[in-house]
């Protein structure tokens, strides 16, 4: 099965090609940028965990199918506005990553290219978002959203 082929309509969780590159241990690569400014793989942990600052949300978009456009329905986990969060551009995350796990770096041109296993980054930062659900952020957000029934 191909990894993008037949996916499901979310960019993160089961059946996406996220998920899909984890099964397969692939190797996730970052060119010309080090790879904590680049990895949306975080992202795929971040569903996978239900961190509270974030919420999925539906875009209908017009899509090319067999020459007829047809609106189809995609799902994005975004970051709750009401949250004021603030980012660490995922420092916390690959200096906790770097402790059990490497990551690769060459030189190209004057440039970089840095790799790491989508399977090990997978298993060690889930257990990471397991002790500190927010260790995405800078800090807590100051508003958290809470839902009552």
């Amino acid at each position: 099965m191909a990894i993008c082929a037949n996916t499901s309509k979310h960019a993160y969780g089961p059946e996406s090609p996220f998920q899909r590159m984890i099964d397969r241990n692939a190797l996730y690569v970052s060119i010309g940028l080090p790879i904590e400014l680049t990895i949306s793989l975080v992202h795929h942990i971040e569903l996978v965990m239900g961190v509270p600052y974030r919420y999925v949300k539906e875009f209908i978009h017009p899509i090319k199918v067999d020459n007829e456009l047809k609106n189809i329905a995609f799902y994005l986990y975004v970051i709750r506005r009401e949250c004021q969060i603030e980012r660490d551009c995922n420092v916390n995350i690959l200096n906790e990553f770097k402790k059990s796990y490497s990551v690769k770096r060459s030189s190209l041109g004057r440039s970089i290219v840095e790799s790491l296993s989508t399977a090990e980054f997978f298993q060690a930062i889930t257990k990471v978002f397991a002790k500190n659900i927010y260790i995405w952020l800078k800090k807590p957000p100051k508003k958290r959203i809470s839902y009552q029934q």
